[in-house]
């Protein structure tokens, strides 16, 4: 089953807002990032 795009861009904004918000956080930024490297993965693979 394939995601479509948009869904994925949105949620990196998500992501981008929440890190915003917590960046005062150590921990809560090293998981953000985990996310979004997780995000960009599965986005790679949806434009292959």
């Amino acid at each position: 089953m394939q995601i479509p795009p948009f869904i994925i861009k949105s949620n990196y904004t998500i992501w981008f807002i929440i890190g915003l918000r917590y960046n005062d956080c150590q921990e809560r930024r090293k998981e953000i990032r985990r996310s979004i490297q997780y995000i960009e993965k599965i986005e790679i693979g949806v434009s292959l």
